[in-house]
């Protein structure tokens, strides 16, 4: 599991390239992720330009504290659930000044990424049970659940429709649920956007939809073409993990083969 490492302590036997690497990259995105470190020794070449893109991602407008809840939103969403990297994240958040409610908020806002198990099942569901005729809930019941929706919430959109015709009453339930990180009040009204940006677009999920109603969210609220764009930046970075999960399985399969790099591990036979 990847550890939090302090900036100024060295790692053991640390080369001169990889202490640059680590301290730029901490300097960058508030914290290092160990699990770089085999990557740099096998290619330091593509660890170093991980690092320079890194770098630029992080060179736009948003402040350290954004930076850090966006990369932290990231790892904890559901649909990444990095753990190696979520200490890390937890650190650099607070080392930025974000204070443990705040980081909490993070986390309890990242989980109504659940939700869009409703929002993209019940339409596909419908559709399908279009032939059949079921009673529609009270007009006034579901005229109070939309008007909380939006004092609670803040927006409306058209793609909350199917849920309040058919579920009011969880829908009536899911405004408590999405509203309640907000009590903390540590996030103002844009981060909290930013951070609903970064789960929604992270490439394990890609949900247009809600992209779309934070962007236009996130603007509302003042946040710039700029500073959302630098989100997608930043969430773009998770491509690395390919290289963080394989780099150390690939050294343990080929310490496990003979010398030479060729052929089955030594202590198998061919058939």
């Amino acid at each position: 599991m990847s550890a939090y490492l302090p900036e100024t302590e060295p790692m053991p036997g640390d080369d001169p390239r990889g202490a640059d690497l680590r301290t730029r990259c901490r300097a960058a995105l508030g914290s290092w992720d160990e699990r770089l470190d085999p990557v740099i020794e096998r290619d330091p070449d593509y660890a170093g330009a991980f690092v320079a893109l890194a770098e630029e991602a992080a060179a736009g407008p948003l402040g350290t504290q954004a930076k850090t809840l966006v990369l932290l939103a990231c790892d904890a969403a559901m649909t990444y659930r990095n753990r190696d990297s979520l200490p890390a994240r937890i650190h650099g958040a607070l080392d930025a000044g974000v204070p443990p409610e705040g980081v909490l908020e993070v986390l309890e806002l990242v989980s109504v990424l659940g939700i869009h198990a409703l929002n993209v099942g019940l339409s596909i569901a419908l559709e399908e049970y279009a032939d059949e005729e079921r009673p529609e809930p009270s007009p006034a019941l579901q005229a109070r659940v939309r008007e909380r929706f939006e004092r609670m919430r803040g927006y409306w959109d058209a793609g909350w429709q199917p849920v309040l015709a058919h579920l009011p009453g969880f829908l009536d339930r899911y405004i408590d649920f999405s509203a309640a990180p907000g009590r903390h009040g540590v996030l103002d009204a844009k981060t909290r956007e930013l951070v609903l940006i970064a789960i929604d677009a992270a490439t394990t999920h890609l949900y247009a939809p809600g992209i779309r109603i934070h962007v236009r969210n996130a603007r509302a609220h003042g946040a710039t073409l700029g500073e959302i764009v630098q989100v997608f930046e930043l969430i773009s970075l998770m491509g690395v993990e390919s290289c963080l999960l394989g780099v150390p399985l690939l050294n343990t399969a080929t310490d496990a083969r003979p010398p030479g790099g060729g052929g089955r591990p030594a202590d198998r036979t061919v058939d």
